[in-house]
């Protein structure tokens, strides 16, 4: 048999099957290859606020103490026929004269914890002096920009954030002992200092440092709301500044996410370097994934992960610099593992950073309102006549498209409101209902989440 009789397919299938197995592991290997990213690496300020907080969490004394201290609100009682089972309070200390005896004496609830008491005034003074000098030092750290040391690492851990919250709760309850001594203005001062405190959390952070940012802030804002209604005029709009300074400070949400990118991107690589790294990222799944899930790691390339997180984070970011009013719906996250665990809370944490500024907003208008009142002895016809007098310009309402907070004086009265998250006008109806004798102001039904129908109103929706 001669070699032009011998059959040329096998070869040429050969030689195909070679150069599709070649073209698939360089497409492989390709894909696999560590992304190459110019993350920033940001300027710190000299001083750093953030050091000082830092110092200040170490000087912190007696922190769960401060936490039960500044809780002031009246404790349940029980009937000790029926232990656990509240009872209504009687209407006072002591029964009407001629009146009989109640047939079940009312005690106090017990505790779980020796130190959950309703603390005195002297207890609570006693527990602001021992922390005299962390306060000392947060405040010395408000006289300077704060940004926190990049995290880009997912070992990053945040032990501070607990202890942040702690110092905020001292600083309410200083405030509440200087109400107590009659101190109305340095009250507030110490409340507007924890929302002060809580708007420099976020700067430099991502998402985590957001939320606890904002929860700093709603402590303060707590505190403040009991002390607005004891202010004079002076105080009034020294106060109304200061939280619209605190205002001017805060950090964009679009920003966070910008961020959380660049501390996500850069802990991607880091794991990718690592030996061993599809390993470490399927143990990193399996703690939140059903099984199919878990078994598409193992066909995602580096990549393939990077570049789709990298997609969604930008078009986040490109959401959250539009008016939450026609950006609420959020983008549709990828459907593959790492990223439904990379990006889980990018729209609810995004509410939380609108719903802090509506709430600022909310405070600062109605600092200047009393201020107002006090100085022209009636509220004014339209916000326009508190600006600039008494704040720099109207906060904007970020639960609207466009616009300022809404307001509409009613008699003596008034109604102060943001749209709230359904972002639609409600005239002034807020979440929960109206707060009437029958129906009293409850925070935890008038609490504002994100699905909540009704608008966000002065006094009602914290």
């Amino acid at each position: 048999m001669t070699n032009d009789r011998i059959p040329k397919w096998p070869l040429i299938a050969s030689a195909v099957a070679i150069a599709l197995v070649a073209a698939l592991v360089l497409a492989m290997q390709s894909a696999n290859r560590t992304p190459i990213v110019k993350i920033p690496t940001p300027v710190l300020p000299s001083p750093n606020a953030y050091d000082h907080y830092a110092s200040a969490v170490g000087m912190m004394k007696g922190a769960e103490k401060v936490g039960f201290a500044v809780d002031d609100s009246p404790r349940p009682r029980v009937s000790p026929m029926q232990p656990g089972v509240p009872a209504p309070a009687p209407p006072s200390a002591q029964p009407p004269p001629g009146s009989p005896a109640p047939s079940v004496a009312l005690a106090a609830a017990p505790r779980s914890n020796p130190l959950d008491h309703v603390y005195s005034l002297a207890e609570k003074e006693v527990l602001v002096r021992a922390n005299a000098a962390a306060l000392k030092e947060l405040r010395r750290g408000l006289a300077y920009d704060y940004r926190r040391p990049p995290a880009r690492s997912f070992n990053a851990t945040y032990p501070e954030f607990a202890k942040f919250r702690s110092l905020a709760r001292a600083l309410v309850l200083e405030g509440q002992t200087k109400a107590g001594r009659g101190d109305r203005g340095g009250a507030m001062n110490s409340h507007l200092d924890a929302v002060r405190f809580g708007a420099d959390i976020p700067k430099g952070g991502d998402i985590i440092d957001m939320l606890v940012g904002c929860a700093i802030q709603s402590i303060g804002r707590n505190g403040a709301w009991k002390s607005v209604d004891t202010l004079n005029a002076e105080q009034a709009r020294r106060a109304a500044a200061y939280i619209e300074t605190i205002m001017s400070r805060g950090v964009p949400f679009a920003e966070t996410l910008q961020e959380a990118k660049w501390c996500t991107q850069a802990s991607l690589i880091q794991m990718f370097k690592g030996p061993g790294w599809r390993h470490n990222l399927f143990a990193w799944v399996e703690a939140d994934s059903r099984p199919d899930i878990k078994v598409k790691t193992l066909f995602m390339s580096k990549r393939g992960i990077f570049s789709r997180y990298a997609a969604y984070t930008d078009e986040c970011i490109a959401n959250a610099r539009k008016p939450y009013a026609v950006s609420k719906a959020w983008p549709r996250q990828p459907n593959d593992p790492v990223s439904l665990l990379l990006c889980p809370v990018f729209g609810k944490a995004r509410f939380a950073a609108v719903k802090n500024e509506a709430q600022n907003g909310i405070l600062a208008v109605t600092l200047a309102l009393r201020a107002y009142r006090l100085e022209h002895g009636k509220y004014p016809a339209s916000l326009a006549e508190i600006a600039p007098g008494y704040l720099k310009k109207i906060p904007n309402d970020p639960f609207a498209a466009g616009g300022p907070l809404k307001y509409k004086p009613t008699g003596g009265k008034y109604v102060l409101y943001s749209l709230g998250p359904d972002c639609k006008d409600n005239g002034g109806a807020s979440i929960g209902g109206p707060v009437t004798p029958t129906v009293p102001l409850d925070h935890r039904t008038r609490y504002a989440q994100a699905d909540s129908k009704g608008d966000m109103v002065a006094g009602i929706n914290p």
